[in-house]
């Protein structure tokens, strides 16, 4: 049986709260419209499924990605990435979470965008499999400022016979290879951040690539301690077309190797840790 005096009391304290929200929630899109000039009904509205997708923008959680960290999100962050090909290409876009996925298969006219706070987790890769592949692809785009990261196996991103590749302000960890790539197309890879990874960059017959303000590590790290590694830049055969890193730090427990002469480096140190 319920007290009624409770009753009214906390009913009281419900009511009060509720008055409190609806006068914040005002105050908020008072303050919304005086910095932005915009409606904040119209723009939340905006912001919903169909109108994001009207306007080329695919959001992972709207197709059923959770981003909980426990949650396998690969079906649903696939399905995102069908439907933005199947509307003629766009933007898939990872809010801010820990998305957990076996590899994915990436399309053409594609940028992938992981928010600040958007890590996504290959946790089950086998052998040389990659999180993120492609053969035969064009206009790609991979945008942080998210992550990728790995359990220490497999491939973060492969892009074979591909052309038009920019991938910007990533970070990429915990792989055995952090990027596979073989293309001679143009390829520019800026503000990148290869960490924690035996090698950084596999270039199989590829070239035409600048390298631009990157970090690139290929030193194994255990309890604070480097355990290992190989390559920042590895090469399975001599490069087909140039090759530039610029302004860019190459980290390695190994000395520095001489790169064949279709690499230039501008301004990239080497480095040991």
């Amino acid at each position: 049986k319920v007290d009624p005096t409770q009753f009214e009391a906390m009913k009281e304290a419900l009511d009060q709260f509720a008055a409190a929200c609806r006068r914040d929630g005002g105050r908020m899109r008072d303050a919304f419209h005086a910095n932005t000039g915009r409606d904040p009904v119209i723009v939340t509205k905006a912001l919903s499924p169909d109108p994001l997708m009207e306007a080329g923008t695919f959001n992972v959680k709207h197709f059923g990605a959770l981003g909980d960290g426990l949650t396998d999100d690969t079906k649903a962050i696939q399905n995102t990435i069908e439907a933005c090909a199947q509307a003629g290409g766009g933007t898939v876009f990872l809010p801010s979470g820990l998305y957990r996925s076996d590899p994915l298969q990436l399309r053409s006219d594609l940028t992938l965008a992981l928010d600040i706070g958007a890590v996504l987790v290959g946790s089950n890769l086998r052998g040389d499999q990659a999180l993120l592949r492609g053969n035969r692809l064009q206009r790609i785009t991979l945008t942080g400022p998210g992550a990728i990261e790995g359990s220490g196996n497999g491939v973060g991103i492969e892009l074979t016979h591909s052309s038009e590749i920019t991938i910007r302000s990533l970070g990429i960890s915990r792989f055995d290879t952090g990027m596979r790539l073989a293309s001679n197309s143009i390829t520019v890879l800026d503000h990148i951040k290869i960490t924690d990874s035996q090698d950084g960059i596999h270039f199989d017959n590829g070239g035409n690539t600048a390298i631009r303000f990157s970090q690139i590590s290929a030193v194994r790290w255990k309890h604070g301690k480097p355990v290992g590694g190989k390559n920042p830049i590895r090469f399975e055969s001599a490069p087909s077309a140039r090759i530039t890193l610029d302004h860019s730090v190459l980290i390695s427990p190994n000395p520095a190797p001489v790169f064949p002469e279709d690499v230039v480096l501008q301004s990239t140190n080497w480095q040991q840790p």
